[in-house]
C-alpha cells in the first residue's frame, strides 16, 4: 500500500492539477493527502476531477473556507470512513481491501499560530486515547520541528518552543517513521543570505502500526511546483523471507535439559589442531540446538499459549474437585511451567530487542515487541541512493550495490607515507619477559567470565553467555584453542571471519556513505584480542611518551588542553615581553 502527502501551496492552476495527476498515477497511490489546497468549496469537484477523477474525497470545508486538507483514495483499493475534522486535520478510518488491514489515518495542516497548534496537539492526544489499540498514521505539514537541528537559517528556535510538540508525540505514543530523501522538507526558495530550510513535513506512527506494517518507509520526493517535498509512504506488511544465520538464544539455558544437549553434542571425536576441534564441536552443537529447539523446546509463543491452556484446564478441574490432592499438585506444576515459559519469552524478546538496560521480571513483553519492531524498521535498508545520486528501489539491486560498494571500499590499496622514525622507546627485559610469558588458564577464564553480556555474536552465533553457562563442558577446548594461537601465531579462518553490520550515522540516511560498517566478531576472536590487550596494557606506559596524555589508563587528553590554556594565558601578560604561539597538528 502506498500513501502520498503533499503541501501543494494551492491547486487552482490547471497545469498543477495535471502534473499532480501524473505523479499520483506514476506512484500508484492508494491514498493521497493534499494540504493548503486554497480551493473554495464550489471549485472542489472540478479540481478533484483534474487531479484524480476516479478517487473519492473528504475535505474539511465545513471547518475552513478554503479546504485546508483533502484526503483522496481509490475506492477499488481502499475503503474509508470519516471520523472527525477540525480546521487543522481530518481523521479517518481506512481499510486496505487487498489485505483487509484496518487503520486510522490523520492528515495534518498545522496552523502558523503556536496557540492554535497547541489545540491540535491536544486533539491528537485525545485521538490516541480514544483508539489505543488501532494502527495509526499521522502525516502532513506540522509547521514546526522537533529538534533545533531540523531548521537552518532564520530565527533561532529554543528547546522550550519545541516542547509542546514533543510532549504531544510522547503522550500519544507516536514515533517518526524511518525516512530517506531530503532531510529538510521545506525551504523558502530565497537567496543564500536569507535561506531558511526546515523539516516541517513528517509522518508519525504508533506501535500498533509498526506491528502491522513493520517495514514502513517514508520517502521524501522532489519539491517541484511547491516549496515542500512530496512524501511517499510505503506501507509493506512483509518483505521476502531470507534464511537467517544461527543465533544462540539465552532462554534455552533455562531449560533443565539444556546442558545435556550441549554435552551430548560436544562429546564427539574430532582430530586436528585445538582451534579446528573447537570449531567442529561448535558446529555439532549448533546442529544439535537447532534440532532440539524444533523437537523439544519449540516456538516460545506457542509454548506460552500451551502452558496457559494446560494451567486453565487443570484449574477448571480443580474448581470441581477443590480438595483433590493430585489436582492441587498438577495445578502448582502447571503454574510453575507457565511462569517459566513467560520468563523464557521475556528473555527471548529482551535479547532480540537489544534493550539491555531494562531488567527482566516486570512483564515488559509489550515494550520489547515495540522495541523489536522499531529496531527492525530502523535497520532495514529498502532503498538507497547510488553513485549517480538516483534512488535504487529494487531490493535485489540494493543488495548488489551494497555488496559492491563495501567490497571496493574495504579493498582499497593504501599507499603508506614514508616517515622518518626517530629514537624509539624500548622495553626492558622484565617487560619483554612479561609479554612473552605463556598465557595461563586463569587469564583465559578471567577474560571469558568478565566479557560483557548481551553483545551481538559473530558468524558462529555463540555469544559470551553460551561459554559462561556451559563452561564446565566447553572450557577445556576453549583454553586449548587460545593457547594454541599464542604458541603458533596462527588463527583459523573460521575464527577470524566476521559479519559486517551497517549502522546509520544519522536519521534519514539514504546513501551508503551515511552508514557506518561495524564488524561482529566471533567470541573466541574477542577473547584472544582481549588477552593481547591485557598483556600490552601493562607495558604501554613504558613505550608511550609521558607527553602523550591519551591512550593509557590514568592519563587524560584534557591535561594537555589545560596546559595549553595556561600557556596561552601567559601570552597576555605585559610584563613578559612579546611572544608568539605556534600550533602544530601532528
Amino acid at each position: 500500500m502506498k500513501i502520498s502527502c503533499w503541501n501543494v501551496r494551492g491547486l487552482n492552476k490547471t497545469e498543477k492539477c495535471r502534473e499532480l495527476n501524473r505523479i499520483i498515477r506514476s506512484a500508484a497511490c492508494d491514498i493521497v493527502i493534499l494540504v493548503e489546497t486554497k480551493i473554495k468549496p464550489h471549485r472542489v469537484q472540478v479540481q478533484k476531477n483534474l487531479i484524480w477523477p476516479e478517487a473519492e474525497l473528504f475535505t474539511n470545508d465545513s471547518q475552513d473556507t478554503y479546504g485546508r486538507v483533502w484526503v483522496l483514495w481509490h475506492p477499488n483499493l481502499v475503503t474509508a470512513w470519516f471520523i472527525s475534522a477540525t480546521n487543522q486535520f481530518i481523521h479517518l478510518k481506512a481499510e486496505d481491501k487487498q489485505t483487509g488491514c484496518q487503520f486510522n489515518i490523520t492528515g495534518i495542516y498545522a496552523s502558523n499560530s503556536m496557540s492554535d497548534r497547541n489545540a491540535l496537539w491536544r486533539d491528537l492526544v485525545s485521538i490516541a486515547n480514544s483508539y489505543p489499540t488501532v494502527p495509526w498514521v499521522v502525516l502532513g505539514d506540522f509547521n514546526t520541528v522537533r529538534y533545533t537541528n531540523e531548521k537552518v537559517g532564520g530565527r533561532v528556535l529554543s528547546e522550550c518552543q519545541l516542547q509542546h510538540f514533543n510532549d504531544c508525540i510522547d503522550t500519544a505514543a507516536l514515533t517518526d517513521m524511518k525516512s530517506v530523501g531530503d532531510w529538510f522538507s521545506w525551504n523558502n526558495q530565497s537567496t543564500a543570505e536569507r535561506k531558511i530550510m526546515a523539516r516541517l513535513d513528517r509522518c508519525l506512527i504508533n506501535q500498533e502500526w509498526l506491528a502491522v506494517f513493520p517495514y514502513s518507509l517514508l520517502e521524501y520526493g522532489a519539491k517541484l511546483f511547491s516549496d515542500h517535498s512530496i512524501m511517499h509512504i510505503h506501507a509493506d506488511k512483509a518483505l521476502p523471507r531470507v534464511k537467517k544465520p544461527f543465533r544462540f538464544f539465552n532462554m534455552w539455558s533455562s531449560h533443565p535439559k539444556f546442558l545435556e544437549v550441549i554435552k551430548s553434542a560436544w562429546d564427539i571425536n574430532v582430530f586436528g589442531s585445538p582451534p579446528y576441534i573447537l570449531c567442529q564441536k561448535l558446529k555439532a552443537c549448533k546442529a544439535a540446538l537447532k534440532k532440539w529447539n524444533s523437537t523439544t523446546f519449540g516456538n516460545i509463543n506457542d509454548r506460552v499459549q500451551l502452558c496457559k491452556k494446560e494451567l486453565m484446564a487443570v484449574q477448571s478441574e480443580l474448581n470441581l474437585q477443590p480438595l483433590d490432592a493430585n489436582l492441587i499438585y498438577k495445578e502448582a506444576a502447571a503454574r510453575n511451567n507457565f511462569m517459566q515459559a513467560l520468563k523464557q519469552e521475556e528473555c527471548f524478546l529482551k535479547q532480540k530487542s537489544r534493550q539491555h538496560w531494562l531488567t527482566l521480571g516486570d512483564s515488559n513483553t509489550k515494550f520489547f515487541y515495540a522495541a523489536i519492531a522499531t529496531r527492525r524498521a530502523t535497520n532495514r535498508i529498502k532503498k538507497c541512493k547510488g553513485i549517480d545520486g538516483n534512488l535504487i528501489e529494487d531490493l535485489d539491486e540494493v543488495k548488489n550495490y551494497t555488496k559492491q560498494f563495501f567490497y571496493s571500499l574495504l579493498n582499497q590499496e593504501q599507499q603508506p607515507n614514508s616517515i622518518h622514525v626517530g629514537p624509539t622507546r624500548r622495553l626492558d627485559s622484565e617487560a619483554l619477559s612479561h609479554l612473552n610469558a605463556p598465557i595461563t588458564d586463569d587469564e583465559i577464564v578471567k577474560v571469558v567470565f568478565k566479557s560483557p553480556k548481551h553483545e551481538s555474536p559473530g558468524p558462529d552465533g555463540f555469544p559470551a553467555e553460551f561459554y559462561q553457562i556451559a563452561w564446565a563442558i566447553v572450557g577445556n577446548d576453549v583454553i586449548k584453542a587460545c593457547r594454541h594461537f599464542f604458541s603458533s601465531g596462527h588463527i583459523l579462518k573460521e575464527m577470524n571471519c566476521t559479519f559486517i553490520s551497517l549502522v546509520p550515522k544519522n536519521d534519514g540516511a539514504d546513501s551508503l556513505e551515511n552508514y557506518r560498517p561495524i564488524s561482529l566478531c566471533n567470541f573466541i576472536y574477542k577473547v584472544i584480542s582481549k588477552l593481547l590487550a591485557d598483556r600490552l596494557q601493562k607495558v604501554m606506559n613504558k613505550v608511550i611518551s609521558p607527553n602523550q596524555t591519551a591512550f593509557l589508563k590514568g592519563r587524560s587528553i584534557h591535561h594537555n588542553v589545560l596546559l595549553a590554556n595556561d600557556l596561552v594565558k601567559d601570552l597576555h601578560s605585559k610584563t613578559r615581553g612579546k611572544k608568539i604561539c605556534f600550533k602544530a597538528d601532528l
